[in-house]
């Protein structure tokens, strides 16, 4: 679908071979419930105004079809498959219509999913309707991606868990990706945290979004601060949901010249979500300033309350939308996006 600047209403990837450049392997997704990342948005909420933004770090907005795919090993999952169709910019559509693989006999559609009695599903003035056919909403950013918090040791090193003889751990172990995680302590949780230090992509669905619509309404622009991106299950139906929240967690200074030259060499997340990139090749950001990064482990705040297992589903609280804002004084925050990252 077309950046957020272009769309007029207001964003599948391979799970085969063991290529470093896949785009699985860039996505910022916790692997288990309970665990997270500590992530800063590179790509801005929607379109900001007056600000002319580098199309390349442009949030993507885009309609896909669910469909319940099978790995190699027999699990399913949901996969997605991008709506050639309704997904259209100023200049007509992203992709021929012709080359959406929901047109392809071995899908099984009788009809392409986001048509609706024979016809592409749009609305009275010609624009998607994803609400009247079987499409979704998913949204596509940049973001940088600093720690990410788990249950349980690098499975590439445990040879305790069950993921240690896994492909893509002994490939990781040939490669000599042996970092070992270290063990934090988060309210009365024990978590082993990873230091990632790299831009990834985050793909997040409708209801995400709405949650992190709350952020950008009350605090402004998403780039000013460091947030958590949680893997959640509702413990009644057991559906998986993400829930981002912002953070007291200190974060290494990366420099921003080297933010900059990073951010400058990103793709158009349109063509990410379109599948007309299918690989990347990002270099992660080398922790060279190492007295900022150790004072950034050293202050990391560890009575902070515990909020992995059950997150509200609810807007801000009152109290941090008054004019004595407590996310004003976070050690993280600044009014610039790269003035102290």
């Amino acid at each position: 679908m077309p950046l957020m600047d272009e769309f007029a209403k207001r964003g599948s990837t391979s799970r085969g071979g063991q290529s470093s450049n896949q785009m699985w392997k860039h996505e910022c997704k916790p692997r288990n419930v309970g665990e997270f990342a500590v992530i800063r948005f590179i790509s801005p909420f929607g379109a900001p105004q007056g600000e002319d933004t580098p199309k390349n770090v442009l949030a993507d907005e885009s309609y896909y079809a669910p469909h319940t795919g099978q790995s190699p090993k027999g699990a399913r999952f949901t996969d997605y498959i991008y709506c050639a169709d309704l997904n259209q910019d100023g200049n007509g559509h992203i992709i021929e219509p012709s080359k959406c693989r929901c047109q392809l006999a071995e899908m099984g559609y009788d009809e392409p999913p986001c048509y609706v009695n024979g016809k592409p599903s749009r609305n009275s003035n010609g624009t998607p309707d994803g609400f009247n056919s079987d499409v979704r909403q998913r949204y596509h950013y940049w973001v940088l991606h600093y720690y990410s918090f788990h249950h349980a040791q690098n499975p590439v090193i445990d040879e305790t868990s069950s993921d240690y003889n896994a492909p893509w751990a002994v490939t990781r172990r040939e490669a000599g990706e042996v970092d070992v995680w270290e063990e934090v302590k988060r309210g009365n949780k024990k978590f082993y945290r990873e230091t990632v230090m790299r831009t990834h992509l985050l793909k997040i669905a409708r209801p995400t979004r709405e949650n992190l619509r709350t952020y950008a309404d009350s605090y402004g622009d998403l780039r000013n601060k460091v947030y958590e991106f949680h893997k959640q299950q509702d413990p009644g139906r057991g559906f998986i949901n993400f829930q981002i929240l912002p953070t007291e967690i200190e974060v290494p200074k990366l420099g921003k010249e080297r933010v900059q030259d990073a951010i400058k060499d990103l793709p158009r997340l349109d063509r990410i979500a379109s599948e007309q990139i299918q690989g990347l090749d990002l270099i992660p950001f080398t922790t060279d300033d190492k007295t900022s990064h150790n004072e950034a482990l050293k202050n990391m705040a560890e009575s902070l309350p515990d909020v992995s297992e059950e997150v509200k589903q609810s807007d801000v609280p009152e109290e941090s939308v008054t004019s004595d804002d407590p996310f004003a004084t976070m050690g993280n925050t600044t009014d610039e996006l790269l003035e102290d990252i």
